[in-house]
């Protein structure tokens, strides 16, 4: 078909790009952008776990818990929205202190939880979370007409908790039902 010695150039025709690369400068100033951000982002959460060790003020009043803000940060089982209730604590055929001590000592064995305020049927403790080492807050309060322990567990700082204070709230009442 062809002789040895012919050339044959078969030229084969790309579509056109449906967008234009990008120039140097452009590129360049991408990267920056992105190495901004990157820069920003430890910076942000450091700088949210430290506002986050500023405490709020917190404790019974009038007898309940205060409710949980318009956040979904918080749950509580006293005075909050139906998607952020969770169950109290039942009291059994313990007695009331009893069982409010047995409560206390469930929330204690979670890791990272330190005790702040303690008196006669409150308690209130400080939970920091793993990776950030944000604070939060669990407090307990006794009931005992109710035959119940009333329970809050609340993030500081953020809007929302991806469902870590409903979860520390199922360990709590786990243990505290291997304790009845």
């Amino acid at each position: 078909m062809f002789a040895k010695d012919e050339v044959h150039i078969i030229q084969v025709t790309m579509p056109a790009p449906r967008h234009l690369p990008l120039s140097l400068r452009s590129r360049q100033r991408l990267m920056l952008y992105v190495l901004l951000v990157l820069a920003a982002w430890p910076l942000y959460m450091t700088a949210l776990a430290v506002y986050s060790w500023q405490r709020p003020e917190l404790g019974p009043v009038r007898g309940t818990l205060q409710p949980c803000t318009a956040k979904p940060n918080c749950v509580c089982s006293q005075n909050s929205p139906a998607d952020r209730t969770v169950d109290a604590l039942p009291i059994g055929a313990a007695t009331p202190a009893v069982a409010f001590d047995r409560a206390r000592d469930c929330v204690e064995s979670l890791p990272r939880v330190a005790l702040i305020t303690a008196s006669p049927g409150y308690a209130r403790y400080e939970c920091c979370t793993q990776l950030f080492r944000f604070a939060d807050d669990i407090e307990l309060l006794l009931d005992e007409p109710a035959g119940v322990i009333h329970i809050r567990s609340a993030s500081r700082v953020g809007y929302s908790d991806m469902g870590v204070n409903r979860k520390r709230v199922e360990a709590i009442r786990s243990l505290y039902k291997r304790g009845m």
